[in-house]
């Protein structure tokens, strides 16, 4: 049996490994930006410090030429003061939208300058993924999306990889995957087109694509004794900026083909806020046995 397997799986890796090239080109051009903005940004920050030199220097001035204030002045002037705070603070937040989503964009554009159109026909809008989970109660099952099969582009229980990490369900500031198969390439397109940027642990038996990672992955590979046959989790957990997590059980590989042109299952849990301290044993169940299991897979 192993050696059947053995040759299905070649035979299914031929399209694969034509398509592994444009992904790590792909990577390659993503890179390219992130330099390319990075140095911008650098540019910009320069810029914006000169700025406030100078207005902390003609501040300090004016403090000089003035003479005393009165009280209603000095209300005025904290009143001014703060709403700039504010103002400053919101637009920073706009801004901040405004660049993930900029991001979003170049990710799409350079998906369809290295062939990639049909990939991104069942994508959807980012931000409203927390409506489709909540009507898929009690259960949370979901199946994935297939590009050939346009039927399945619309039903209530269809999926993509960028609707998990969507963020309607909350912003993820750590990720850990545990996987058999994994395109660390692909998987950063994926949070790039899900507007989330965050910091990654994997642990893998097998990587599909080459060349160097970003600084917020950290890989861990896990020696297997065979490809078949073994049982191998696959496994997410996002932890979310309000410290609670989800967790994401699915029978799919971390790369393309597994989730272009496979039905995969896919179960998401609900949002596990985190227990104090105080809490007992059967406080934030949501199934029996489901506690005990996933600390028992840690162990």
């Amino acid at each position: 049996m192993d050696e059947v397997a053995e040759a299905l799986f070649k035979a299914s890796n031929e399209t694969k490994n034509k398509d592994q090239y444009k992904v790590s080109k792909m990577k390659e051009d993503l890179d390219s930006l992130k330099i390319m903005e990075e140095s911008i940004e650098k540019n910009c920050s320069q810029e914006k410090k000169r700025d406030n030199s100078d207005f902390q220097d003609n501040e300090r001035h004016n403090k000089k030429s003035k003479s005393s204030h009165s009280k209603h002045a000095e209300t005025d002037e904290k009143y001014d003061s703060k709403n700039s705070q504010e103002q400053s603070r919101d637009s920073s937040l706009v801004k901040t939208f405004q660049s993930c989503k900029h991001t979003r964009e170049k990710a799409i554009k350079l998906m369809k300058k290295h062939g990639y159109e049909t990939c991104l026909s069942s994508l959807v809008e980012p931000g409203n993924f927390a409506m489709k989970y909540a009507c898929s109660a009690p259960y949370h099952i979901f199946f994935s999306t297939v590009n050939r099969s346009k039927e399945t582009y619309d039903q209530p229980f269809s999926i993509t990889l960028p609707e998990i990490l969507d963020i309607s369900l909350g912003e993820i500031v750590n990720s850990l995957h545990i996987n058999f198969m994994v395109d660390i390439g692909w998987l950063h397109v994926q949070y790039m087109l899900a507007e989330q940027n965050t910091n990654m642990s994997i642990l893998l038996g097998e990587r599909v694509d080459t060349g160097p990672v970003g600084s917020n992955v950290t890989m861990f590979y896990v020696d297997m004794p065979t490809k078949f046959g073994c049982h191998h989790t696959k496994i997410m957990i996002l932890k979310y900026k309000n410290d609670g997590i989800r967790v994401v059980v699915s029978t799919a590989n971390l790369y393309m083909d597994d989730w272009e042109n496979r039905t995969q299952g896919v179960w998401i849990s609900p949002h596990l806020p985190p227990l104090s301290e105080s809490a007992n044993s059967s406080e934030g169940r949501i199934t029996d046995g489901f506690q005990e299991g996933f600390r028992t897979l840690f162990e």
